[in-house]
């Protein structure tokens, strides 16, 4: 080895050395990210199992629900959910989970989700936090009651909250920065060095740990990123049985690679190949369109194997050798895929039977009505069902939703196409043609990521409804095919690129991450305080308010509210936390009364969403559920946009003044009966309502959510 050469694999050593710190660094990162508060997607909390498991029983989906007027029942409450006697299986893991919060995904009559994925994000962390804390608090004691304890007992919002996130933010570590790293250690043997090999791993780990949708999805119970797992774990384990098929096909010794083939390993591996794919169909049925190109990789690789490692002549021979084996791996897949997908089939069939107090059955005929992959594809294959969520340009995930998820990795892609095309042709080519031994495992993994890629976009965007979240398990071949564009490798690459990602990863996680809709979930958090300062204050007059409404916001995530002990009543509570605190006027300003307060606002108070109604409906809203002519006390708690409420008397601008907290208004501006006091305000940013520009001042105060005390007048 030469100086020049030394000097090379010093200084490479050492790049190394720095990159594994910057991925230690955004490990750490993406960890602290899970308590941000930015508020992405309400299916972060709705698909996901918080509101699912842990939801409030009083809660109301729009204006008609809340007025008795609507018989969809957008969200459905199931009480003493796990208590009936005939009970199958799964249900039996979920007791005690006393109640259930079900949107129309998870209601009997659609059945378009399935119970397991939010099940495993939600309860299966929350259940070992549970218990981890309850073996912590019981050392000193030879107690195990706690093998009894249940997350949905010993519980609060915050934790539900965050444990899950927690929970998907390591799981993604183990299997989604695995999985790119190995495969990066093996589509770069043809390197020199090992160390020039370990730097380019480190570069592609690194841009996946540094992109705001790793840091802002990939750490959250999204269905999305439970299916970017999956993705990564179907990938990692395709990628490896192409590699050992194809240093079999490189071996003279026929016998060797016949015997690969006739082992249990090898059928092994297309069962569990199908097993992952049953898996992240239930988990979304969109699975199926980025694990076809995966799943045909793996099929034509055994088979193409088959073919040369033939000895025959005859051409027929080698056709019969190459359906042969790809029938019988094909069958492999089928049959994993058909065991894992009758459990998840049984599972649905008793969460959905248990909705309607009847006993599970496990006829073919019954159980087919929950097949929810099948039910959730037939939904979505209608226009008019998918107009209720809105509906896009057919363009959309091309053109607007891939370049603001990926930034310059999309760019990148963009550009590459004319090169891809051919290259992907030329190796498809060799694929079909040669012997394996002419082609490197760099480029079937480069054409296998080109093919997601193509087809993922081709076939999402045949749909109207186009949400960006939808594209997240793109980030893996993306990341595998242009990762190191992004940093300087070579002089063609422009050398602002890697500037550009940081800045754009940035500014897209500040938004999303950390001010969108930032403040609803701290609203949440906060009104059991609230409500306790109402309470022993001349404004409450010691009651509870009539409503809580949420109005221009996502929609809010009630579990946050509850706190633990929430199985205990609020006599029970109270009798607890007058031994433990000083009174003034009445009322404890202990733990446990702010715990009394959340089982108060969560059993008794209805928290009614609003969405974005007109103002004309906010107000009868309001005066229905105050009745300003029965009880001239009643008061509710109006959590709103400061840009989306407006002003009254002589102020031109939107929104209530907001001079300071506590400042009352003498007449709330939609109602000549009400008076508004504003209790809590906290940042935010939310498009929907953007406040209109009048000077710096004036929008820096308008973009806040306010929590109003709305009451009758005197």
């Amino acid at each position: 080895m030469t100086l020049q050469d030394e000097s090379t694999v010093s200084k490479q050593t050492k790049e190394c050395t720095h990159l594994k710190c910057i991925y230690i660094i955004l490990v750490a990162f993406r960890l602290i990210a899970t308590t941000f508060p930015g508020y992405i997607h309400p299916d972060e909390f709705f698909q996901g199992g918080q509101e699912l498991f842990f939801g409030c029983s009083n809660r109301y989906d729009n204006d008609q629900d809340a007025l008795g007027e609507d018989s969809t029942h957008h969200i459905q409450h199931f009480h003493n959910f796990s208590q009936s006697q005939e009970r199958g299986f799964f249900m039996n893991r979920l007791n005690p989970v006393q109640n259930i919060t079900a949107t129309w995904e998870f209601q009997h009559k659609n059945a378009l989700r399935s119970i397991v994925p939010p099940a495993f994000m939600t309860l299966v962390p929350l259940r070992l936090y549970a218990a981890m804390r309850s073996v912590i608090r019981s050392q000193s004691k030879d107690d195990f009651s706690f093998l009894q304890y249940s997350s949905d007992q010993y519980t609060n919002g915050w934790e539900v909250w965050v444990i899950p996130r927690l929970f998907i933010a390591l799981l993604t570590i183990v299997i989604v920065d695995v999985s790119i790293w190995s495969i990066c250690q093996r589509i770069y043997t043809s390197m020199k060095r090992n160390e020039e090999k370990e730097k380019t791993c480190l570069i592609c780990i690194n841009i996946f740990a540094s992109s705001w949708v790793t840091l802002g999805f990939l750490n959250r119970p999204f269905t999305n990123t439970l299916e970017t797992i999956i993705l990564a774990m179907l990938l990692h384990v395709v990628v490896l049985d192409i590699q050992r098929c194809m240093k079999r096909s490189c071996s003279n010794t026929e016998i060797k690679y016949k015997w690969y083939c006739a082992n249990v390993h090898h059928h092994m591996i297309s069962f569990s190949v199908g097993a992952i794919c049953a898996m992240g169909v239930f988990t979304r049925f969109t699975f199926v369109i980025f694990a076809f190109p995966v799943v045909f990789a793996m099929l034509h690789q055994r088979g193409m194997v088959e073919y040369y490692s033939n000895s025959s002549s005859i051409i027929y021979h080698k056709k019969y050798n190459y359906v042969k084996r790809f029938i019988s791996t094909a069958f492999g897949i089928l049959l994993g895929g058909i065991v894992v997908s009758y459990g998840f089939i049984v599972a649905d069939a008793d969460f959905y039977t248990m909705q309607q107090d009847i006993n599970m059955t496990s006829t073919i005929k019954e159980l087919v009505k929950y097949v929810t992959p099948w039910n959730a594809f037939r939904y979505n294959s209608k226009v008019t069902n998918l107009s209720e969520h809105g509906l896009h340009p057919r363009i959309t995930h091309a053109a607007v939703n891939l370049p603001m998820m990926y930034g310059p990795l999309a760019i990148s892609f963009y550009l590459s196409i004319p090169r891809k095309i051919k290259s992907c042709y030329v190796t498809f080519r060799c694929w079909n043609r040669n012997k394996d031994a002419d082609i490197q495992l760099h480029d079937l993994v480069a054409l296998i990521c080109c093919a997601v890629i193509t087809v993922a976009l081709g076939v999402l965007s045949c749909a109207p409804h186009q949400e960006p979240r939808f594209l997240l398990p793109l980030i893996l071949p993306l990341v595998l095919l242009h990762a190191r564009d992004v940093v300087l490798l070579k002089e063609r690459v422009p050398q602002g690129m890697l500037m550009t990602w940081i800045i754009f990863n940035l500014i897209l996680l500040a938004f999303f991450g950390g001010m969108h809709q930032a403040a609803v979930i701290p609203s949440l958090l906060d009104l059991p305080q609230i409500v306790m300062g109402l309470k022993s204050s001349k404004t409450g007059a010691g009651t509870l308010p009539k409503a809580i409404i949420y109005y221009h916001t996502y929609m809010p995530p009630t579990f946050l509210i509850r706190t633990n002990n929430m199985n205990l009543n609020v006599d029970a509570q109270r009798e607890i936390s007058s031994d433990h605190c000083s009174s003034k006027d009445g009322f404890c300003f202990s733990k446990m009364d702010k715990s009394t307060a959340a089982v108060e606002l969560c059993n008794n108070v209805p928290t009614i969403d609003l969405k974005g109604s007109d103002i004309e409906t906010l107000s009868s809203i309001v005066e229905s559920q105050l009745d300003c002519g029965s009880d001239q006390n009643n008061y509710l708690l109006l959590i709103a946009p400061s840009a989306s409420l407006p002003a009254g008397g002589d102020d031109d601008r939107k929104g209530i003044p907001r001079e300071g907290i506590d400042q009352s208004r003498e007449i709330c501006s939609y109602s000549s009966d009400l008076t508004c006091t504003l209790l809590w305000s906290s940042l935010q940013i939310t498009t929907e309502d953007m406040p209109q520009w009048s000077g710096l001042s004036s929008f820096l105060a308008d973009i806040k959510l306010d929590a109003y005390n709305v009451q009758c007048q005197a």
